[in-house]
């Protein structure tokens, strides 16, 4: 059964689609509550039991980093909850920002003010873990996220980060979707904090979806991991 499944995603290929996910005149900046974004850069890594560490597109810009995030209309009068880990898990943030009561779904503008702009604008590619998280930071368990954009407006293809423990295969089952998503390996150096991405295609896709990460060790599967994921409507 395994040799199947890894026979089928060997053949998958991303279909890469331009969704625009925040125009520049219709996003609403959003601030963190106080004090704000908290931000931490240690000698050592400090690595959390999470397996999802992002859900995200991001790219690279001088005068970065910018966060757009989707926010449901549904996450109207509740609190969302940015968190940023770099890969070598040394540098991680966190905040909490209030979604207005009367939020009807869309792209905002996420206030974040760093004292590490140029560590943040020197990580390479896929070097950074980001995502939104439906309610407060550290209230447990993070399942319910959304889209974010790291320094671009578009969404080419959004990434599943994650943190595979040293599994030999990772792949992600999106929805009802009978073929499961590879996991690429990243080629970087110091992939501690997460060392995997899924890269989804978001056409067709819009709302709550349900994703689900199976890890394979010395061929044992680890408990799957499922999470929602909002994708933007358009």
């Amino acid at each position: 059964m395994l040799r199947l499944i890894f026979s089928i995603m060997s053949t998958l290929m991303v279909l890469q689609v331009a969704t625009p996910v925040a125009r520049a005149q219709d996003v609403q900046e959003i601030a963190p509550e106080a004090p704000g974004v908290q931000e931490f850069f240690r000698e050592a890594a400090d690595i959390s039991g999470s397996v999802v560490l992002g859900v995200q597109v991001q790219f690279q810009a001088a005068d970065g980093p910018r966060l757009i995030g989707y926010l449901p209309a549904e996450w109207g009068g509740e609190m969302a909850c940015i968190h940023v880990v770099s890969v070598d898990g040394r540098y991680e943030a966190y905040g909490n920002y209030p979604v207005p009561a009367s939020w009807q779904g869309g792209a905002a503008a996420l206030t974040f003010v760093t004292g590490y702009s140029a560590l943040l604008r020197g990580v390479p590619a896929d070097g950074i873990g980001v995502m939104v998280a439906r309610g407060p930071c550290g209230q447990g368990k993070a399942d319910e996220l959304s889209v974010v954009l790291w320094n671009t407006r578009d969404a080419p293809a959004v990434d599943i980060i994650v943190n595979s423990f040293n599994a030999d295969e990772v792949f992600a089952y999106v929805d009802e979707q009978t073929a499961p998503v590879r996991c690429e390996r990243l080629e970087l150096e110091s992939t501690i904090a997460f060392d995997r991405k899924c890269r989804i295609d978001p056409a067709d896709r819009a709302g709550p979806t349900d994703i689900t990460i199976y890890r394979l060790k010395d061929g044992k599967p680890s408990e799957p991991t499922s999470v929602v994921v909002w994708f933007p409507d358009t």
